[in-house]
């Protein structure tokens, strides 16, 4: 089957999650993607969590599709050999820190007086310029210099994170469409660029799409901890008469009707302090508490099948066990079921972007540590055993957590 990035060929020299996520999407859309690790395995070799066997999981799901190879790009042996490899690349992908040995080897202006044409793919931690350039971080470092942490959580509760990675993701994503773009560029100009992406942007992203920024900048105030309540309609998660939370959101007259109605309160919606969306967002406590009290005498199935018969926006708060079995997430393969010799079947996740037409596809499980050198190396490059001897080093295998 042809898939939209057949025969573009990128270098994933990444590690840990945004630039692998970044090379997943390509591979995913038919690009070989090559990832290249130290002989010892890239950092997230040995990021938890665990399979029973010690490995990481963590690798197992975003490096689907790619090819695995091994180097070190550090030794003049190793680096030659990178190098050879860039000649006939599409693009990059790094995300060492800006000014390590690593970073300078793979910067855009090396890279592209081998290859012309390259496009390079740069995520780090705030950006290859600017005051911050040099420092590292990591996905829950941002939640917090983003601002996203200060009006997070519940009132007078510290400053909460959420738990799952969102930064990383929404990086490694926009690194991905970057490179897309800088392609579509060099198919009319026939140079090549640096894709510049960064963890501090992806997450600043989030803040100022949803106007949180401009809110502040024309109103002077700050956003303060809701728990799960909105800031500008009726949200809340609340619990039922058997347990299940279940969060409701609300937004606008019409749906605010619709909900009074499927819960046989049709007098709510013409109570004063309800009349609008901003007197529901003023007397949210007050109607909280009314909504609360409904939900404790209904169970969720009831509560859910009313809701949703009334296109009122709701959804039941599930575990990931009851993610990993959802009706939904598993008729469009958002979660897909992978083998492992070793470790057994396990959920990763499939597809994010499904096209009509020509889309992507998992074809096979992610690499070990350089499990394809030999096509690689010698059927691509034609390297003899002897040179691909001498471009690996031969580090100590990194302990849990280094």
């Amino acid at each position: 089957m042809s898939l939209p990035l057949d025969g573009v060929r990128v270098l994933d020299c990444s590690r840990v999650l945004a630039g692998p996520v970044c090379g997943m999407h390509l591979a995913d859309f038919g690009a070989e993607v090559i990832r290249i690790e130290p002989p010892g395995g890239a950092l997230d070799r040995y990021l938890g969590p665990y399979a029973q066997d010690g490995r990481s999981l963590v690798p197992l799901t975003t490096n689907r599709n790619k090819l695995g190879a091994t180097l070190d790009m550090r030794s003049p042996a190793g680096r030659a050999l990178l190098m050879e490899l860039v000649a006939q690349a599409d693009a990059l992908i790094h995300n060492f820190t800006p000014d390590s040995t690593e970073a300078n080897i793979l910067s855009y202006e090396s890279l592209r007086s081998v290859n012309p044409t390259i496009v390079v793919g740069v995520i780090s931690a705030f950006g290859v310029d600017g005051p911050y350039r040099q420092r590292s971080a990591v996905d829950n470092i941002l939640q917090a210099e983003s601002g996203a942490m200060s009006y997070s959580g519940f009132p007078g509760s510290p400053p909460s994170r959420t738990g799952a990675a969102y930064v990383d993701v929404l990086c490694g994503a926009h690194a991905a469409l970057g490179i897309l773009v800088a392609l579509r560029d060099r198919e009319r100009t026939g140079r090549g660029q640096m894709v510049d992406a960064s963890l501090m942007d992806a997450a600043v992203t989030v803040i100022g799409a949803y106007a949180v920024a401009a809110e502040y900048a024309v109103t002077g105030q700050l956003r303060q901890p809701r728990g799960n309540k909105s800031y500008w309609a009726f949200s809340d998660t609340l619990q039922c008469k058997d347990g299940r939370w279940v969060a409701i959101s609300i937004i606008g007259n019409g749906m605010w009707r619709n909900f009074c109605q499927a819960v046989g309160n049709p007098d709510w919606s013409r109570d004063p302090r309800f009349q609008n969306d901003d007197g529901r967002r003023v007397h949210m406590d007050e109607l909280s508490d009314l909504v609360a009290a409904y939900l404790r005498e209904h169970d969720s199935d009831d509560v859910l099948s009313r809701l949703v018969a009334a296109h009122v926006p709701c959804g039941r708060v599930n575990d990931v066990s009851e993610v990993i079995s959802h009706p939904q997430v598993r008729a469009r393969d958002t979660l897909v079921d992978m083998a492992y010799p070793g470790i057994g079947v396990i959920p990763i996740n499939g597809l994010s972007v499904k096209l009509s037409r020509t889309g992507g596809s998992i074809r096979h499980r992610a690499p070990s540590v350089g499990e394809h050198d030999g096509f690689v190396w010698r059927e691509l490059l034609g390297v003899s055993a002897e040179r691909l001897e001498a471009a690996r080093a031969r580090p100590d295998r990194p302990g849990k957590g280094r």
